[in-house]
C-alpha cells in the first residue's frame, strides 16, 4: 500500500498533537494553584499577556509578510489609556467606569495601530522594520519625558482593577485567570 499522506497529517501525529495540547491546557489551568503567588503573577500572567503580544508579530510576519516592531507600543498605548481614562493610584485621570474605559483604550490603540500601519505599509523589507522601531522608540521617549500626562519615568504604579463579581483582581490567582 502506497501512503502518500504527509507525515504531519497522519492520524497518529494528529492524536499526539491533540494529547499534547490538552496536557498543556490542563497545566496552564492548574499552574497558579501549584506555584507561589509571585510565580503566578510575575512569571505566569505576564508570560501569557506578553505571549499574546508576540503572537501579533507572528501573525503579521507569517501571514502578512511584514515585520513590525511596534506591537509593544500599541499595547503600551492601550495600557496608558486604561490608566488615564480609568482610575489610578495618583488620582489623575477621568475616573471612568471600567465598562467605558476598556472600549476607549481599545479604540485609541486601534487608531494608533492604524496610523502606524499607514505609515509603515509604504515601505518594504528592512525599511518596514526600521520605521516601526523608530516609531516605537519615539513613543517610548515621548512617554518617558512627558510628566504632565504619562507621569514620566515613574508611570502609573497602581491602575485600579474593575469591581467585578466581588473578586480582588489584584491577587495573583484571579489576575492570572483574568
Amino acid at each position: 500500500m502506497n501512503d502518500t499522506t504527509e507525515p504531519s497529517l497522519r492520524p497518529s501525529n494528529r492524536a499526539s498533537t491533540v494529547v499534547a495540547a490538552i496536557l498543556v491546557g490542563v497545566l496552564l489551568l492548574i499552574y497558579p494553584l501549584i506555584v507561589p503567588g509571585f510565580w503566578a503573577f510575575q512569571i505566569g500572567a505576564q508570560s501569557l499577556f506578553l505571549g499574546v503580544i508576540s503572537l501579533s508579530l507572528m501573525f503579521l510576519g507569517g501571514y502578512g509578510g511584514m515585520i513590525s516592531l511596534a506591537q509593544i507600543t500599541i499595547a503600551g498605548i492601550a495600557g496608558h489609556m486604561v490608566a488615564i481614562v480609568g482610575g489610578n493610584s495618583l488620582n489623575f485621570g477621568l475616573m471612568w467606569p471600567w465598562w467605558a474605559t476598556i472600549p476607549t483604550a481599545l479604540a485609541v490603540a486601534t487608531i494608533a495601530a492604524t496610523l502606524i500601519g499607514v505609515i509603515s505599509v509604504r515601505t518594504e523589507g528592512i525599511y518596514t522594520i526600521m520605521i516601526t522601531i523608530a516609531i516605537a522608540v519615539a513613543f517610548f521617549y515621548f512617554v518617558q519625558q512627558n510628566y504632565s500626562v504619562f507621569n514620566g519615568h515613574s508611570g502609573y504604579a497602581s491602575v485600579l482593577p474593575p469591581p467585578l463579581f466581588g473578586v480582588d483582581w489584584r491577587s495573583p490567582v484571579p489576575f492570572y485567570y483574568l
